[in-house]
């Protein structure tokens, strides 16, 4: 439960950040439709780029993902063909045993 003193030191601490919004609202200059216009194309374009950036980016790490996964792919392939095939050599071995025993 709150005390009396935690309650007021947290009032003091909102009216201090009250304080500190007042001081900005104070030091911002009044911008007509025009300039707002114009920064909000600026910052549009940066966005747009920015994000043509990630996209670029994203097909890059994908690229490099489906390459690395293709090689794997392909390693992994070999190897099962070397398995299957030992595994043939086996069966054929074990039939040949079998045959004589």
């Amino acid at each position: 439960r709150e005390t009396e003193g935690e309650r007021e030191r947290e009032r003091e601490r909102q009216r201090e950040g009250e304080g500190e919004f007042d001081e900005l609202r104070r030091s911002m200059q009044p911008v007509n439709s025009r300039e707002l216009s114009e920064a909000l194309a600026m910052l549009r374009y940066d966005i747009h780029r920015e994000v043509q950036t990630i996209v670029r980016e994203q097909i890059r790490q994908f690229a490099l993902a489906r390459e690395e996964t293709a090689e794997l792919v392909s390693s992994l392939s070999q190897q099962l063909s070397d398995v299957l095939a030992a595994n043939a050599e086996l069966r054929a071995e074990n039939e040949r045993l079998r045959r004589i025993y």
